[in-house]
């Protein structure tokens, strides 16, 4: 905040970033958080957003999953096969 009040300027303000928080019972888990600078004259304010993408973590996990597996498959099916006969 001191950075701010000094320069106007913040490294996390008006961006989107990803963070782990803590949650009351004690896990941790991925949020996304947004702080904005609210100024009314010659005061300013901050208003924090957070929503936790624990569930979009998730899926892409799970999509990235998938995508490695069909790499995998279609790797093993252009590779030759070759059979001998004796």
């Amino acid at each position: 905040m001191q950075h701010y009040l000094a320069t106007g300027e913040g490294p996390v303000l008006n961006r989107i970033i990803e963070i782990t928080a803590l949650h009351r019972d004690g896990h941790e888990f991925p949020v996304e958080l947004t702080i904005v600078p609210i100024p009314d004259g010659d005061r300013v304010a901050f208003s924090g957003f957070v929503r936790d993408i624990s569930e979009r973590r998730a899926w892409n996990r799970n999509c990235n999953n998938r995508k490695r597996w069909r790499r995998s498959v279609s790797w093993r099916a252009a590779w030759p096969t070759t059979s001998t006969t004796y």
